[in-house]
């Protein structure tokens, strides 16, 4: 009867002699082996005591590069070829869409030159020309003049096949919204929504609150009215009013003030938004929106009109009345949706990211966007 070898194995072991077994077994493949004094071994077979070993998984492919989004599904796709992906640094973008004015010689500079500076009162008046215009920035107000710069630019030819990420919009036809583009909030860091106590504990001794630019005379030197003259007209109705906490004064804590207040007004500057609005949200400070055109992001996740209030511009006169009445019926109603850490957290961009959160909004609506796309160019869906 003949037996596998790989299974066979001695019944006795044959006498080892007395060298060899005061030598230690060393191992040759997969047999014992004990070596002799003149050089030679015995080996016996190694009884298998475990199962083989299972097959090695093929090695996963390699990575798609990272500036390739789509394959070739079929044959039209794999004809026009894979969509690159452009990289751009934030910076580069501003000075496509906004180039900079080229640098005008103003008198303080020829003073400066010339050695001489100006007066005591003149500097003074300086000084406080650009507390008004820092005020403004400090709120993220568009500068004059760079929209115009942007809307006769248009869209450059490279970025007219890709999907743009714009803060807020405008209702109506408006240059920058010829392509597919998806509407975003500004920026607010996101310790802002822990750095206080929490909107429904806050102590809330203030009305109506406003801090920011707001001018007596808003006809600038561009011929145009700063805020369509909104700004102006709630310094005038309700600059001394006890109700409304208004002030042009820059102030670093101005978000305490916000947590204190129980409206946050929220006109138009140069833009109709600005990042007071989503500051109000995460503070739980009811924003109210005097910007007729404007576009809010994530409509689908978040119901504008159930935590905020949307005022026309022409009926600034009648603010008092509207916000007397919110109180008297549904402020609480307003209230608890805006206090919902669900609504908050999807405006705020967190590090590294979460699930619901703004950039989860953003990659979502690219998602949607991506797949429309697709379908309309290739007939299917590009996840597919």
């Amino acid at each position: 009867m003949s037996a596998s070898p790989e299974l066979y194995r001695p019944a006795e072991a044959p006498a080892f002699s007395p060298s060899c077994a005061t030598q230690p077994l060393v191992f040759a493949g997969d047999d014992y082996c004990c070596r002799t004094p003149t050089g030679s071994g015995i080996c016996y077979l190694r009884e298998p005591t475990t199962c083989p070993p299972a097959p090695r998984k093929p090695p996963p492919p390699p990575p798609m590069c990272r500036k390739r989004l789509f394959q070739a599904a079929d044959q039209q796709l794999a004809e026009a070829g894979p969509v690159p992906v452009i990289s751009i640094r934030l910076d580069e973008l501003e000075r496509l869409f906004r180039p900079c004015p080229p640098p005008t010689t103003t008198t303080t500079d020829k003073r400066r030159r010339s050695g001489s500076g100006p007066s005591p009162r003149s500097a003074t008046k300086h000084a406080k020309t650009l507390d008004i215009e820092a005020e403004g920035e400090q709120v993220g107000e568009a500068p004059w003049g760079k929209e115009d710069v942007a809307i006769a630019d248009g869209i450059p030819e490279f970025l007219k096949r890709s999907i743009l990420l714009q803060t807020f919009g405008v209702q109506g036809h408006h240059t920058c919204q010829e392509v597919e583009h998806v509407v975003i909030p500004p920026h607010v860091p996101p310790e802002v929504e822990h750095e206080l106590p929490e909107p429904e504990k806050a102590q809330r001794d203030i009305f109506a609150f406003f801090r920011g630019k707001m001018e007596v005379h808003p006809k600038n030197i561009s011929g145009r009215f700063y805020s369509k003259k909104v700004r102006t007209e709630l310094l005038q109705h309700y600059g001394r009013n006890r109700k409304f906490y208004l002030k042009r004064k820059r102030f670093d804590n101005y978000r305490s003030e916000m947590a204190r207040s129980l409206f946050c007004l929220c006109p138009l500057g140069w833009a109709p938004w600005s990042p007071r609005l989503v500051e109000s949200v995460l503070l739980g400070c009811i924003p109210v929106i005097i910007a007729d055109n404007i576009r809010m992001p994530f409509p689908s996740v978040l119901q504008w009109p159930e935590i905020s209030l949307q005022v026309a511009e022409k009926d600034v006169a009648n603010l008092e009345v509207v916000l007397d009445h919110v109180v008297a019926t549904n402020l609480s109603v307003i209230q608890k949706n805006l206090w919902d850490p669900v609504k908050r957290k999807a405006l705020v961009f967190n590090r590294p990211m979460e699930v619901g959160d703004a950039t989860w909004q953003v990659l979502r609506e690219l998602e949607v966007l991506l797949d429309q796309s697709q379908r309309r160019r290739y007939g299917g869906s590009w996840r597919a």
